[in-house]
């Protein structure tokens, strides 16, 4: 599937594998347990974050993940995004340090 990313003025497509997902799955789990304890929402602390929260988490560091040229990681956090939120077909991910902005469609 692609997956449209709108960065600031910039937009690109990212396209993720319906095989992707499915070898992906125990990460996403991983992923999952981890954000469990809490995840850090731009200059908030949210200690049970809803599913909302964690991909725009996991937006956040797709971003920080494209800014740093880290494919795997990219990969990994756009295909936890599209495995939590089916039919997503664009991400417009806040640039100005506030991840809670960050918008799914």
């Amino acid at each position: 599937m692609l997956l449209n990313l709108i960065i600031g003025e910039y937009s690109m497509d990212m396209e993720i594998q319906e095989n992707y997902l499915e070898t992906m799955t125990d990460s996403f789990d991983k992923m999952d347990q981890d954000m469990s304890q809490g995840v850090q929402l731009g200059q908030q602390w949210v200690e049970k974050p809803s599913q909302l929260q964690r991909c725009q988490v996991a937006a956040d560091k797709l971003l920080s993940a494209i800014e740093n040229h880290n494919e795997t990681l990219a990969m990994l956090t756009g295909g936890y995004i599209v495995f939590h939120l089916s039919g997503i077909k664009q991400i417009k991910i806040n640039t100005d340090g506030e991840p809670a902005e960050t918008e799914f469609h």
